[in-house]
């Protein structure tokens, strides 16, 4: 069958591998130079099932009202307030029960840690090299109300199956040294040993040579357009460059499904969220991070791949752009400074803007949609990176019609009538 797969991020490129290994003919089409071009950074290079949950939580929504009127905050409105924010917020504020937490938890850790063993059994069978680190991630806390918390969720790690193991400041230590010079005061943190990190660009790019050794074909600087439809079933997509048919498409254009989903009409509750991420030379070993590392407070992710250190975070709600803002990246630099005095090079940093798409209830959608032949990866959150070969696979089965290999309930796009 035609398979036609809009987005070449991390999230189209691992579709179109197990689509093309299924036999299928697979065409590609990305409005950027080639794959991956916004990955820089990706999630700050964290695969961290162990760590995937739900921006809907409990206490989130007192939290959140707090954050945005806070100068410095790690959330901030990125655009104008319209109709479609602010039904996503209230879908996203209906989430934060501790009931609808736990579900919306165990979907998301059941596909992130199918995930992670599709990962790695690429990285077996391909031999793709892309900085990977096996050395699990620290999430560290700062007060006694982020203690209790993290202790709050030792039940549901439990219930998950998820290792982990609780430290104190002098126990994090010994998971990672180089906090032993952290300027800022910790109280401890919770190792997560089964977690990684990774250059997600240097994966998606390997990846995308090995599609195309299988006859996937890559179409860069082409922009899909409308939908081609008939009867509810799609037929293909215009594009900049004319239009193609297809058997079957697939949505996996990230943030840029946002307005793609507007301009054909088509509902599906995706709202933009921009984080900045910065990336800086390495230049002293032995005081920079040998873990990933997650800072609760300030809600950063840290990791060290190759011989560079990636920040991430700040989150902006319903942005419109991808404007940087050089501030944030200062934040960025400055926080990471405090745990990790002298370890980077910021005089040579890059500091990025990424959107990503999220859901009010945290899972992605993935799975075929109400049109006949239209298929969804979409709306991972800040967890792409830690989501996406185990969403491509099981987009794969599904299109293939096989049964996939994990439970997809509450993954789909058919939860959202139930939601509403």
């Amino acid at each position: 069958m035609k398979v036609l797969v809009l987005g070449a991020g991390v999230a189209g490129v691992t579709t179109a591998y197990q689509l093309a290994r299924d036999g299928h003919e697979v065409t590609v089409i990305d409005q950027q130079d080639g794959p991956a071009a916004n990955a820089q950074s990706l999630d700050a290079g964290l695969v961290c099932p162990s760590y995937a949950a739900p921006w809907a939580a409990p206490g989130m929504r007192a939290r959140t009202v707090y954050w945005l009127v806070q100068p410095e905050s790690p959330l901030k409105f990125g655009g104008r307030v319209d109709m479609s924010l602010i039904r996503w917020i209230m879908m996203w504020a209906g989430q934060c029960k501790p009931e609808r937490y736990a579900v919306n938890r165990a979907r998301m850790h059941r596909l992130a840690r199918y995930s992670l063993h599709q990962l790695q059994a690429l990285r077996r069978s391909l031999g793709i090299q892309y900085d990977a680190c096996s050395e699990g991630v620290l999430q560290l806390v700062r007060t006694e109300e982020e203690v209790r918390e993290l202790a709050r969720q030792f039940p549901l790690l439990d219930e998950l199956g998820i290792p982990y193991t609780a430290l104190d400041r002098v126990g994090c230590f010994a998971v990672d040294p180089a906090l032993e010079h952290a300027a800022t005061p910790f109280l401890g943190g919770l190792y997560l040993p089964m977690d990684e990190t990774g250059d997600c660009a240097r994966f998606t790019v390997a990846l995308a040579r090995h599609a195309e050794a299988l006859g996937v074909k890559f179409r860069y600087r082409c922009t899909a357009g409308k939908a081609i439809v008939e009867r509810d079933t799609i037929l293909g997509v215009e594009t900049t460059a004319g239009p193609i048919e297809a058997d079957h498409v697939v949505v996996a254009l990230g943030a840029g499904a946002v307005q793609w989903l507007q301009d054909n009409a088509y509902v599906v509750p995706l709202q933009r969220v921009k984080t900045h991420a910065l990336s800086a030379p390495i230049c002293d070993a032995n005081r920079a991070p040998r873990t990933g590392v997650v800072d609760e407070h300030h809600k950063l992710w840290i990791s060290r791949v190759g011989a560079r250190v990636q920040v991430a975070g700040g989150a902006e709600l319903g942005p419109r752009g991808t404007e940087v803002h050089l501030e944030r990246g200062r934040m960025l630099a400055d926080a990471f400074e405090r745990l990790y005095p002298g370890a980077a090079d910021f005089s040579h940093a890059v500091v990025t803007a990424q959107l990503h798409a999220a859901t009010p209830d945290g899972p992605p959608v993935i799975g075929p949609g109400h049109w006949a032949g239209l298929h969804f990866n979409v709306g991972h959150g800040f967890h792409t990176w830690t989501m996406a070969c185990g969403a491509a696979k099981v987009v794969a089965d599904l299109l293939a019609g096989r049964k996939p290999e994990i439970d997809v309930e509450g993954l789909t796009y058919d939860r959202f009538h139930t939601m509403r």
